[in-house]
């Protein structure tokens, strides 16, 4: 009901496109492999080659798409480099959210004790701060998504070395909670950030690439990282954490250079 009140994303301005089955397919029939044989846990040296082989399917489907009178997707997205930025930011945005909701439900048994059922009550509160985060964010100006991003990004990576370093119960759970609503956050604000440097009418075809990106780079990153008890989680915790840290630099560092407009509309559309 709510979706059925939303601007239609519609490029009314060129001719007619049709769905481009041979691009849709190929892909997906690409990514799909790969992210079904990750999480049947193949061998570190078998998912190697498969990111090559998937790396170079794609290669072969932007070499044939160039050629596609009605491409899956235009190749000037690409050329917007705030676009492919924050895209990327938000996939390490959105891998982190994921992976803090891989880990730290398991740790609250492995590390900590508790029973499935009481483990899941204790999480219930950093879940709830997860889930919130994404209608605020859609509260968030374009133009302030960018830095709001990095923010919650910074503060995602304290939040998971603090979950990797916690002294005690009930400070776990109250850093979890608060690391919940910092991913949450930062997680759902990725769209905002990236449509706010899109033109309108193609907001549909770079949300659904951005999408993409975002969900399987968090797939990925889940079964490359071979998450299990103990101290193999605080690790795949404080390597999430740097990964937060590097993305909120990037961010910050990128504001520096092109000045307050980052996220804003204006010089970075999509032409």
């Amino acid at each position: 009901m709510w979706a059925s009140r939303a601007a239609e994303s519609r490029d009314t301005g060129g001719p007619r496109r049709h769905l481009d089955w041979r691009g849709l397919l190929t892909v997906t029939g690409a990514l799909a492999a790969l992210l079904d044989r990750a999480q049947r846990g193949a061998p570190r040296g078998e998912m190697a080659f498969l990111v090559l082989l998937c790396a170079a399917l794609l290669g072969a489907v932007v070499h044939a798409e160039r050629r596609a009178p009605h491409p899956l997707v235009g190749f000037a997205l690409f050329r917007n480099g705030l676009y492919v930025a924050l895209t990327l930011t938000g996939a390490v945005a959105n891998t982190a959210a994921v992976m803090f909701l891989f880990v730290v439900p398991q740790s609250l048994q492995d590390r900590w004790g508790c029973s499935a059922m009481a483990a899941g009550a204790a999480f219930l509160p950093a879940a709830l701060a997860m889930a919130v985060g994404g209608p605020l964010a859609g509260r968030v100006a374009t133009r302030d998504a960018a830095p709001a991003m990095a923010a919650c990004l910074g503060a995602g990576a304290l939040g998971l070395s603090g979950l990797a370093l916690a002294p005690s119960f009930p400070v776990y759970l109250t850093v979890a909670t608060c690391c919940g609503a910092a991913l949450g956050f930062g997680n759902a604000l990725t769209l905002v950030a990236t449509q706010g440097v899109i033109r309108p009418e193609r907001a549909g075809e770079a949300s659904g690439v951005t999408k993409t990106v975002i969900t399987v780079a968090a797939g990925l990153g889940v079964a490359l990282a071979g998450v299990g008890a103990g101290a193999a989680a605080d690790t795949a915790l404080l390597v999430t954490a740097a990964g937060c840290a590097a993305a909120c630099a990037a961010l910050l560092g990128w504001r520096v250079r092109h000045g307050p407009d980052l996220g804003g509309r204006g010089r970075c559309h999509l032409r």
